[in-house]
């Protein structure tokens, strides 16, 4: 049972690792949408399934367009120093990839 929003988009990574197990054991890939994601354009499995060199995939958030807002303190796990390149601003209602890299990627934000 989810707990409302937003604490199911804060919790999220967690929910799949409250699974883990089972993801482990019965799939390949892993791939989460939000339930109000609207693809605008036909999308083929070429475009977003994940192979050895890419082994995660995202999208850029359509409306950030200039390497999104990101953290600027220090102090924070998510920070990204500046001098780093920031391609774009992946949007979080659809990310997928293979399920070991999935999971750890799921470990990693879940840590905060």
């Amino acid at each position: 049972r989810g707990r409302g929003y937003p604490a199911d988009t804060l919790y999220r990574y967690h929910y799949f690792l409250q699974r883990a197990e089972q993801l482990e054991m019965h799939t390949d890939v892993v791939f989460y949408m939000d339930v109000d994601l609207d693809v605008g354009e036909s999308v083929t499995p070429e475009e977003v399934s994940p192979t050895e060199s890419r082994p995660l995939v995202a999208v850029r958030h359509p409306l950030q367009n200039h390497g999104g807002t990101p953290e600027i303190r220090p102090s924070s796990r998510a920070f990204i120093p500046p001098s780093l390149p920031r391609p774009c601003y992946v949007a979080g209602g659809f990310v997928g990839g293979r399920t070991p890299e999935f999971l750890g990627m799921s470990r990693e934000i879940a840590r905060g």
